[in-house]
């Protein structure tokens, strides 16, 4: 198993990161939302990936590690979850104008939904 400390710590800046996503969306700041939203998903990501001792080092390793989460979790829907989490990242990079409020809620709501399937994978590695 990997350093408990770390995955704490990314469990920890992922709350962080999803609890300011949702602030940044009510202040309209759409950038600061998905950007936010996706360091939930990808810390939640890297917190699986150390208590499991799986690579994450770069943003391809986000897709195998939740890959494999799926599959310990037994949770197919994984890779829309996955999808909508990428979509916010690179909502990041696009005009204010591009970017679509309801879209973005969207996809948050699916981070929340990510993080409560890795949640458990994380504590349950935590508490051994």
């Amino acid at each position: 198993m990997g350093n408990k400390s770390f995955a704490l710590e990314y469990k920890q800046q992922s709350d962080d990161f999803m609890e300011k996503a949702w602030r940044y969306l009510a202040d309209d700041d759409l950038h600061q939302a998905c950007e936010k939203g996706w360091g939930a998903a990808s810390h939640m990501a890297k917190a699986v990936a150390e208590v499991y001792n799986l690579e994450y080092t770069r943003h391809a390793h986000f897709n195998h590690v939740l890959q494999r989460a799926a599959q310990l979790a037994d949770y197919p829907a994984m890779r829309q979850l996955r999808a909508n989490a990428n979509e916010l990242h690179t909502g990041f990079y696009e005009l204010k104008s591009q970017l679509d409020r309801e879209m973005i809620m969207e996809n948050l709501t699916d981070v929340q939904a990510l993080r409560e399937v890795l949640e458990p994978l994380v504590r349950a590695r935590l508490d051994e």
